[in-house]
């Protein structure tokens, strides 16, 4: 028997939380739940995360086609579906006892929406289904998200125009999400995310560029994932 290439435990916790999402059950967070619960509380941050991260980057193909109607059209949800309610894919944290790895669950959930470097109005959809404080958290992992996709060259967009009306704080909380999942060498030299340069959301931003780096934030949304197969059907 060949034997495996060394995995460590913090990204390989992060994989198994990555493929925890049972997108067909009454709970599609049953396996979440039954395997946290086995997990060390050490790795617990790693598996939250991967867990977020995963749903957020399925959440806008997902969410959208049920949106789209599987039983007669956008008014006729299927009762099957369960999670065509957007406050589903976040909220069953309620359920459980609070713990300081919900807080690492939302900010991958965030990064996971900007995936592709696009914040769309489909995914405004949790945010706005979140409570103030999981807002923040979720525009944390966005800001990190972008971060990374600036790191790689890739073009950023959308973002100003899906945020348009919300709270100004918004863009503090994605200024400190940048800050925190920053790398040894520093924040860019000027972070573009489509703004004015005189206006309320670029002060704000710029406040939240103020936070500190947080090294092990920065080292978990850089953590390469092998993405979850879509399963038949979409």
């Amino acid at each position: 028997m060949i034997p495996r290439a060394a995995q460590s435990p913090d990204r390989s916790h992060l994989e198994l939380g990555a493929n925890a999402l049972h997108r067909f059950a009454p709970d599609p967070h049953v396996k979440f739940k039954a395997l946290r619960v086995r997990v060390r509380p050490r790795l617990r941050p790693f598996f939250s995360f991967g867990y977020g991260l995963d749903a957020g980057t399925r959440f806008s193909r997902t969410w959208g086609g049920l949106h789209e109607g599987t039983s007669g059209g956008p008014d006729r949800p299927d009762p099957r579906r369960s999670l065509y309610e957007a406050r589903a894919w976040i909220g069953f944290w309620g359920e459980l006892e609070p713990a300081p790895d919900q807080a690492d669950f939302l900010i991958g959930f965030g990064v996971g929406l900007v995936g592709d470097g696009v914040l769309d109005s489909s995914e405004r959809a949790v945010l706005d289904a979140a409570v103030p404080a999981d807002r923040d958290r979720l525009l944390e992992g966005i800001g990190a998200g972008l971060l990374v996709a600036l790191e790689a060259g890739e073009q950023v967009g959308g973002l100003a125009e899906t945020l348009a009306g919300g709270p100004e704080s918004d863009w503090e909380a994605i200024g400190r999400g940048m800050a925190r999942a920053s790398p040894s060498t520093g924040l860019p030299a000027r972070v573009d995310l489509g703004l004015g340069e005189r206006t309320p959301q670029r002060s704000r931003l710029e406040i939240g560029l103020e936070a500190r780096r947080d090294i092990g934030l920065g080292r978990m949304v850089r953590l390469p994932v092998v993405p979850t197969p879509e399963p038949p059907g979409g």
